[in-house]
């Protein structure tokens, strides 16, 4: 029951599939020889300091005992449900035109908005970068959360949340070269959509205003909508090593019942 409310609500795939629709993405997913090249990413001083963790995992059995602290798997499960609303809350009202309130406000054209001030990519991006940032902040949070639950339950959870801990941060310098790509592939579709409008808008005797953008089909509001939909999409990516350890919590207190 626990893995289904985890599969049902984290589908990490959806932001693979958004950007592989992107022309010119070059997203390409491959699990050949994945151990191989998962080993390219760690340079020497991870690999030292993964092999320092590995060897201090033994001594951690000397330091168990019976008295770790015991969570119910749910109260577990319900916590991180409850983190990971209030992040996809937040998400959902900054894209709120009429929000107040908010920590990072979507950049919209207002009447007296030139047309160049409009198309100006950087204030989209800097937009996005917030999220991004905000993200890996809460998100890491959310994690060393369930690390340390999961730690405190037995020792073969101790011993996983420590090598999650190491792997982590081995791998947060490649981790955010990855999603760095997102904000560059959004720049090239505003471009387009922005193209497309003006094929379409030439044809017009109206004057055009970027507030018209922004109506119930206008391109700007795609935009929008295609910008939402990648950023929750990039959350719940970064969400599954935290959804794996929950799991794996969840796995344990089963073997025990």
């Amino acid at each position: 029951m626990t893995q289904a409310i985890l599969h049902n609500s984290v589908r990490g795939s959806k932001l693979v599939r958004f950007l592989s629709e992107y022309e010119n993405s070059n997203i390409e997913v491959s699990h050949k020889n994945f151990a191989q090249r998962l080993g390219l990413l760690v340079d020497l001083s991870d690999s030292v300091t993964l092999s320092e963790s590995l060897r201090a995992i033994p001594k951690m059995a000397s330091k168990a005992t019976d008295s770790l602290t015991k969570v119910g798997c749910d109260d577990l499960v319900q916590e991180f449900l409850k983190q990971r609303s209030i992040v996809l809350k937040s998400i959902l009202k900054s894209f709120d035109f009429n929000a107040v309130f908010i920590q990072f406000k979507l950049p919209t054209p207002q009447a007296d908005t030139s047309i160049a001030d409009a198309i100006n990519f950087d204030q989209y991006q800097r937009f996005y970068l917030l999220h991004q940032s905000e993200l890996d902040f809460k998100t890491e949070k959310i994690r060393a959360l369930v690390r340390k639950v999961i730690s405190e339950h037995s020792l073969n959870l101790a011993q996983l949340a420590e090598l999650d801990k190491t792997f982590s941060q081995s791998m947060v310098i490649h981790t955010r070269k990855r999603f760095s790509v997102i904000p560059k592939l959004l720049e090239t579709r505003f471009e387009q959509l922005y193209s497309n409008y003006c094929e379409t808008f030439k044809e017009s005797t109206t004057v055009d205003k970027p507030l018209y953008w922004i109506n119930e089909n206008g391109w700007l509001t795609q935009f929008y909508s295609e910008m939402q939909q990648i950023l929750l999409a990039e959350f719940e990516v970064r969400l599954q090593p935290i959804v794996g350890l929950v799991e794996a919590y969840n796995e344990e207190i089963e073997k025990k019942i």
